[in-house]
C-alpha cells in the first residue's frame, strides 16, 4: 500500500507533463518564427528531462521503501 502513492503521483506528473512534452510534435502544422520553434523544442527537452527523473526518483523511492518492510522484518526478530 505504501507503493501506490509514490506511483500514482509519479504517473500523474507525468502525464501532465506530456502536455509539453506533445507540444513539439505539433510544430510543423503552425508556421512560426524559428526562435518561437527553439523555444518550443526547449520546452520539450526540458519536459523529457522532468519524465527522466521522475522516473529515477520513483524507482530509487521503490527501493527505500522495500529497504524499510526488510528492517522492520529484521527487527521484528528480536
Amino acid at each position: 500500500m505504501k507503493k501506490l502513492a509514490p506511483i500514482v503521483i509519479t504517473a500523474i506528473l507525468i502525464a501532465y507533463l506530456a502536455i509539453y512534452l506533445w507540444i513539439p510534435f505539433n510544430l510543423d502544422q503552425n508556421p512560426g518564427p524559428w526562435f518561437g520553434k527553439v523555444l518550443w523544442a526547449a520546452i520539450g527537452a526540458g519536459a523529457v528531462g522532468m519524465i527522466t527523473a521522475a522516473v529515477y526518483t520513483l524507482v530509487i523511492r521503490l527501493k527505500e521503501i522495500d529497504k524499510e518492510e526488510k528492517d522492520k522484518d529484521d527487527l521484528s526478530k528480536y
